[in-house]
């Protein structure tokens, strides 16, 4: 393991809570009822499909919903600070910091730079991949691709710290490593959170 990629909501940060909420709003105007778990990992767009299940819109009032979402986690987003960074985070990115273990971040969130802007974790990544990146988001493995390439990795070299489904099928399809975290076991390196997690202990897988 040379580099480190993360994901970002439910890995560094619990921006998912903040979409969640997002949707959630939006759900409550519009009288539509949805499965918050559902759009975990998926992009903006995709979540809205997913979001809309049967309900069709036109591009027009596609629009209108994706900016009304978007306004309502601004409003999340302005309330985030330093102290939203999950368990284990910034202690996991200063050991890699000072072994020499480049990281980046690699997420289907458009809003990633701004929620690291708010955590003041912006300057702990050599790399930020959002949502707009590349073409084929999650579970497609573009964006860890992308990733790997700026820092100059091979798939194999990196390890990829993902918490959703779709994100750990983009890097087994990469031939990335993979740890997961969070409370659902999606590999078979798996912790319920980096809190006490160490450089060593990624490498190991254990947990």
């Amino acid at each position: 393991m040379k580099a480190l990629i993360f994901d970002l909501d439910g890995v560094v940060a619990d921006s998912a809570a903040a979409h969640r909420r997002s949707w959630e709003r939006l759900a409550a105007e519009e009288g539509v009822t949805f499965d918050p778990r559902a759009l975990l990992g998926l992009t903006r767009e995709d979540s809205l499909d997913v979001f809309l299940g049967a309900r069709a819109l036109d591009a027009g009032e596609r629009a209108d919903w994706l900016a009304r979402k978007q306004a309502y986690f601004q409003d999340e987003l302005a309330a985030m600070g330093p102290d939203d960074a999950l368990p284990g985070v910034r202690a996991l990115l200063a050991e890699a910091a000072a072994a020499g273990v480049p990281c980046a971040l690699a997420s289907s969130s458009r809003n990633a730079r701004a929620v690291l802007d708010r955590l003041e974790l912006r300057a702990a990544f050599a790399f930020v991949a959002d949502g707009a990146s590349v073409a084929h988001p999650k579970p497609a493995p573009d964006i860890f691709l992308l990733a790997a390439r700026a820092l100059g990795m091979a798939p194999a070299d990196a390890l990829v710290i993902e918490d959703a489904a779709a994100g750990a099928e983009a890097a087994r399809a990469g031939g990335f490593g993979l740890v997961t975290v969070g409370p659902e076991r999606r590999s078979p390196r798996h912790f319920t959170s980096l809190a006490g997690v160490t450089l060593a202990e990624l490498r190991d897988g254990a947990g």
